[in-house]
């Protein structure tokens, strides 16, 4: 698991870290993420300990806006965490509120039916994760389970 920064970390969490504005989000996001995920940490897990899964719902806290597309950025949010994203060659638009599919070797669909059958351009909220290709970008570490229930993902 990563280590985060802290002065005493036997007594401090990971919500005394975060500004209070910060905080209502983040539990809405846990509560919303470990119901669809199995993700094996608690709201109060010692800041010491930051896993790949705490660090990414708390960038999704920080981003201060409503995501469409929270279980995908939430698990690109893990990847990036879980594979030292800080250390890659190239991370354009990783872990910003952009759409996902410009961050950099995210690809996505571009196409999706409509309910009349018709092929239209997908929206930025229809888009799903198509294929991740970071050749020779400084990944290191392992892949996190949340990548796997990624269904569209090939």
């Amino acid at each position: 698991s990563s280590k985060c920064a802290s002065d005493d970390p036997s007594q401090e969490t990971i919500l005394s870290r975060i500004p209070d504005n910060v905080v209502e989000l983040y539990e809405h996001y846990f509560e919303e993420l470990t119901a669809e995920f199995e993700v094996d940490v608690t709201i109060d897990e010692p800041i010491s300990e930051c896993s790949p899964q705490i660090l990414g719902i708390l960038s999704l806290a920080f981003l201060f806006e409503p995501l469409d597309d929270i279980f995908q950025r939430y698990v690109l949010s893990v990847f990036y965490f879980s594979t030292a994203g800080d250390f890659w060659f190239d991370s354009s638009e990783w872990m910003t509120s952009s759409d996902i599919c410009s961050w950099f070797g995210v690809e996505c669909t571009s196409s999706v039916l409509s309910p009349d059958g018709e092929t239209k351009s997908a929206t930025a909220a229809e888009n799903k994760i198509r294929k991740l290709h970071l050749p020779e970008n400084n990944l290191d570490g392992s892949l996190a389970n949340e990548l796997f229930q990624v269904t569209s993902l090939r």
